[in-house]
């Protein structure tokens, strides 16, 4: 495949694509993404646990609870804006690729614009969520 070529496939929401292109597309934008909230998801389960583990002892109301809710609650957000970039990252190239799909079964692609939308709005509202 020529660098043109390549590119339309990543960014062009017009025409069709075969099974195969489909999936070998998708793989080259889902395994380094897999490979970063791996990576994320050990970095702020480390940052997390001391949090979470005060909360497994700690009844709402005892001293320290909301410190230590607000603590791991806080881990999350990061977590949640780190999958925000990576969802922002991959955007084009995923929704491009899957309405292509969807023109190649022969159906519209606004049903991939609808789960786009649905994940970023339910990101959006946990990342900016006020646990207090």
């Amino acid at each position: 495949m020529n660098l043109d070529r390549q590119l339309r496939l990543y960014t062009s929401y017009s025409g069709r694509i075969s099974q195969e292109q489909f999936w070998l597309a998708f793989l080259w934008v889902a395994i380094p993404v897999m490979a970063v909230e791996a990576l994320v998801s050990v970095i702020f389960y480390y940052q997390m646990d001391p949090g979470f583990i005060a909360l497994w002892s700690l009844n709402p109301g005892d001293e320290g609870y909301d410190e230590a809710f607000a603590s791991m609650f806080e881990s999350i957000r990061w977590a949640l804006y780190v999958q925000l970039g990576l969802f922002a990252v991959t955007f084009v190239p995923l929704t491009a690729i899957s309405v292509k799909r969807r023109h190649d079964r022969g159906a519209r692609g606004i049903s991939v614009w609808v789960y786009a939308a649905a994940t970023l709005l339910i990101h959006v509202g946990i990342a900016t969520l006020d646990p207090t």
